[in-house]
């Protein structure tokens, strides 16, 4: 479903979404607790904007994407690793370019909102140090919790901003709703957790 099939905020006529929520996966996602990854999204939808996938995993992840995480984004918004080889990836230090390399397609797709208003979430501050130079926004999680309440109504309140300052919005009811109740533990086996033998 795209933006328009959201209550709230709209793509303007141009097709345009004020702004763009990009998630990277693991400790980002894979920590997190799903539910309060899932109001993020929800909410963040209702407020405009594009939601994508921003991952260093290797290119086969995004041609079939697992569907937890097509849950939170099309197929089409999932974007992986594009740096030289996604085996010696970490000799290469190429993921936080390959990180700003997906931004740029994701701001793309959503229109091309202001550099401000595209959020590039991670659990890596190198990633983030490449997407605030690049003149996105990074907004760093702590790996061992991934996204948390307190980070997703952070984000919300940026995302929210951005609506605001759009024009394709001046009257959208911009209201922050609850997040999800606090974490519970769980026996479940975690959803975003990497396939066995993958890193």
């Amino acid at each position: 479903m795209d933006n328009q099939g959201h209550r709230g905020v709209r793509a303007d006529a141009d097709g345009a979404c004020p702004s763009a929520l990009a998630l990277d996966i693991d400790g980002t996602l894979t920590m997190a607790d799903e539910r309060v990854v899932y109001n993020l999204v929800r909410t963040a939808k209702s407020y405009g904007a594009h939601i994508a996938i921003n991952t260093a995993r290797p290119p086969l992840y995004c041609l079939e994407p697992d569907p937890i995480t097509t849950r939170l984004a099309e197929k089409a918004d999932h974007h992986c690793y594009t740096g030289k080889s996604w085996l010696l990836r970490n000799i290469f230090l190429d993921v936080p370019g390959s990180k700003v390399a997906n931004m740029d397609t994701i701001a793309a797709r959503a229109g091309g909102p202001s550099k401000k208003c595209c959020l590039l979430v991670d659990d890596r501050h190198e990633n983030i140090e490449a997407a605030d130079a690049a003149g996105y926004t990074g907004f760093y999680v702590d790996y061992r919790r991934g996204i948390r309440r307190h980070d997703a109504r952070n984000i919300l309140d940026i995302l929210r901003n951005c609506a605001l300052e759009s024009s394709a919005s001046p009257d959208a009811d911009l209201a922050l709703p609850p997040l999800g109740p606090a974490p519970r533990p769980t026996n479940r086996p975690d959803p975003f957790r990497l396939p066995k033998g993958a890193k």
